[in-house]
């Protein structure tokens, strides 16, 4: 079994994240948005994020995630740096 949400989430513009590591997160956030991201003070645990956002503004999907990863960001045109 799969989570159909997961896989074919993208096709209805929607970005899901389970609990997904930070990394992998960010290269889909590049990647939907044609940024560069840039982390900053990367904790040395691991960081997993969850979330769904569906046709969602970089700023509006990075805010959400802040919650629960207790970050601070900045976007600066195509680049954009996340600082623990």
């Amino acid at each position: 079994t799969f989570d159909k949400e997961l896989v074919i989430g993208w096709t209805k513009k929607r970005i899901v994240f389970h609990k997904t590591p930070l990394l992998e997160a960010i290269r889909v956030l590049e990647n939907w948005y044609g940024v560069h991201i840039q982390v900053l003070n990367r904790p040395s645990h691991k960081i997993l994020l969850s979330g769904k956002f569906q046709e969602e503004t970089l700023e509006n999907v990075l805010e959400g995630l802040r919650f629960s990863t207790r970050f601070e960001f900045k976007i600066d045109k195509e680049n954009v740096t996340i600082k623990f």
